[in-house]
């Protein structure tokens, strides 16, 4: 399978704490050779403008803030859950003008902000999903 990021810094800091390590887990050594596997990704990502990526972020922004509208009319949740308050909370802030410019500035200008998006994004999908597939056994 795919590692986490999380996963990943973990592992790295069970390197950095184990002395005891094998010499493969210096992390001197596995952040120089992270650098070096990252080199061609850069050199892609100077390859676009910054006026492309940032058009990219808005655009996927656009499509997410659709999905957000496309699945309200759709389903009705159940308020106990903490993921249905999410989603309910991004039902709301979709409607509302000033939340979405404000977002749409800094989820392009601030990549944390737009991965923070990305994963609200990631985690809403997956309930949509869960919860058509309920739906589809209860009918």
């Amino acid at each position: 399978g795919r590692l986490s990021f999380e996963r990943f810094m973990y592992g790295l800091q069970r390197c950095a704490a184990d002395s005891s390590c094998s010499p493969e887990c210096n992390v001197s050594h596995i952040l120089q050779e992270l650098a070096n596997q990252m080199k061609p990704i850069e050199e892609l990502k100077s390859q676009t403008s910054s006026s492309q990526r940032k058009r990219k972020h808005s655009d996927k922004y656009d499509a997410m803030l659709v999905s957000f509208s496309e699945w309200e009319e759709k389903f009705d949740l159940d308020t106990t859950s903490r993921r249905d308050e999410i989603l309910k909370g991004c039902f709301v802030g979709a409607k509302n003008e000033y939340v979405v410019r404000a977002l749409g500035i800094v989820s392009t200008d601030y990549v944390v902000l737009k991965v923070a998006g990305d994963i609200i994004s990631k985690l809403m999908s997956k309930l949509i999903g869960a919860t058509k597939k309920k739906k589809r056994v209860v009918k």
